[in-house]
């Protein structure tokens, strides 16, 4: 009898054990609700989490420079603005296309240091992806600042430092306003611009005929990522999305060498648990 008891308490706990391990190994399901900087966050995101043993769907439901104010208004009205899978669809049939483990949004970088540009759209949006994906957590992807020499923020005559400060802000208030957790892929940046000297770069100056030299996270229109910015921002969002530490990961993009690879994870892991 006691041997009986024993054999199924193994089996029980075995099965449960395998369970758990299916569980673990089902694939996480993201959906961003964003823009070109949800394409930047997306690049090299499932190739990071491939060579870390794990699985993730995206979704990107992306418009070009789309301000929260957009997403809702074509949310409001069910326009049908997005792809999935190559099909078009509305945001009502995106959210209700999986059960998302979670849903990001994201201000227009342009408009991202301003906090009044969040409402009442904001607001509205979360409602909506509550209502339609109720089961998903809303995370807020905060971006990052412009590099010194794009045109915008030459414009507006504020540094690098001074639009980090503002969006870093903003978006803390407004995920604050709506207890929602803050992927910081911003702070990243801003990290490795001001810790890791990824901050060198001087742009092309073509009437002297010098090429563009240095080192950068952003690419040379000065606000996209570029791809060691990409590949930061993966190892991020890994880290951030799945609990795990990035930096046993073996993946690195091309064109970024191994000794970048392992500080832009070093960087990845400090932003997420220090």
């Amino acid at each position: 009898m006691k041997k009986t008891l024993a054999t199924l308490l193994a089996s029980a706990i075995a099965l449960s054990a395998a369970a758990e391990t299916t569980s673990t190994n089902e694939p996480l399901k993201v959906l961003s609700i964003g823009n070109s900087f949800s394409v930047n966050a997306h690049r090299y995101l499932s190739d990071i989490t491939e060579s870390m043993g794990d699985k993730i769907i995206l979704g990107n439901a992306v418009i070009g420079g789309c301000p929260l104010s957009l997403h809702w208004n074509n949310a409001a009205s069910n326009n049908v603005s997005y792809k999935y899978n190559g099909q078009p669809v509305s945001l009502k049939k995106y959210l209700e296309a999986e059960d998302w483990d979670f849903v990001t949004i994201q201000q227009a970088s342009g408009y991202s240091r301003f906090p009044e540009s969040y409402e009442p759209h904001g607001t509205n949006l979360i409602a909506f992806i509550k209502e339609h994906a109720p089961k998903a957590e809303i995370l807020v992807h905060q971006t990052w600042a412009y590099r010194q020499d794009e045109s915008r923020i030459k414009k507006w005559g504020i540094t690098t430092d001074e639009m980090h400060a503002g969006v870093a802000k903003a978006y803390k208030d407004f995920a604050n306003n709506h207890g929602l957790r803050i992927i910081p892929a911003g702070e990243a940046i801003q990290l490795a611009r001001k810790e890791y000297g990824w901050d060198t770069y001087t742009p092309e100056n073509k009437e002297a005929g010098e090429p563009a030299k240095g080192r950068t996270l952003l690419s040379n229109d000065g606000y996209h990522a570029n791809n060691s910015g990409e590949f930061l921002i993966g190892c991020v969002w890994y880290e951030f999305l799945f609990d795990k530490d990035v930096r046993p990961s073996t993946f690195i993009p091309q064109n970024v060498s191994p000794e970048d690879g392992a500080q832009l994870r070093e960087i990845a892991h400090k932003i997420i648990h220090e």
